[in-house]
């Protein structure tokens, strides 16, 4: 994943926004990363029960967070 961002930086000019999430059927890779409206581009968090997460857009309810901008993580 980390391999992958960097390229696309190197080859982009301007990354207005970027969020990334994969699976290994495990685990999730997740990526935020944008230059503009936060409001609009935030990614959010829902630590779920038996340690397990949800992404999602836009907060569905009270126990979302937002993932900060810049972020790479595993969940």
């Amino acid at each position: 994943m980390s391999r992958a961002i960097q390229i696309i930086r190197q080859r982009t000019a301007y990354v207005r926004a970027m969020n990334i999430l994969v699976s290994d059927g495990k685990r999730i890779y997740a990526v935020t990363h944008f230059e503009e409206d936060p409001d609009y581009f935030t990614l959010h968090r829902e630590r779920v029960r038996h340690g397990r997460t949800a992404f999602c857009s836009a907060p569905l309810g009270v126990n979302w967070e937002p993932v900060p901008n810049h972020t790479a993580l595993v969940a």
